[in-house]
């Protein structure tokens, strides 16, 4: 399933008025994301160049949101776990290229490994649930 990668920010941050943001831009800001190492923080290195200029490290989507809505900086979530948040103003997405950074989630388990009927079910629910973005030509349901 694609699983996009945003940068979210308070609502008041001065770059939602702006129309061009930048790369250069977020820099200038306090970035708040996932712990060292944490592959999230990697996407985001890789994909920007970025350098994490803030000695707050958060191990969490929800502390991250937290954070950003107290206006300590720049947020980097999957979208997916922000929707609510999102939908009701209480952060923003920033409009910068190249965000969103589309990463993947897969379902994976050994073909030889019969799952427990509580890891069946939630796989099924998470195939029932995707609305159209699983990568059709790449699963197969076992």
């Amino acid at each position: 399933m694609k699983n996009p990668i945003i940068a979210i920010a308070h609502p008041e941050n001065a770059l939602l008025k702006k129309k061009d943001i930048s790369i250069k831009d977020l820099g200038q800001e306090n970035l708040l994301t996932c712990e060292l190492g944490s592959g999230t923080r990697i996407t985001i290195e890789r994909y920007t160049g970025l350098d994490f200029n803030s000695e707050i490290e958060i191990n969490s989507n929800e502390a991250i949101v937290e954070a950003v809505q107290a206006g300590l900086g720049i947020g980097f979530v999957s979208k997916h776990s922000v929707k609510l948040q999102l939908n009701n103003n209480i952060i923003k997405q920033l409009d910068v290229a190249p965000f969103p950074i589309i990463r993947h989630w897969h379902i994976v388990h050994h073909k030889d490994t019969e799952l427990s009927p509580i890891a069946r079910r939630f796989k099924r629910f998470v195939i029932d649930n995707t609305q159209g973005d699983l990568c059709n030509n790449h699963f197969k349901i076992c």
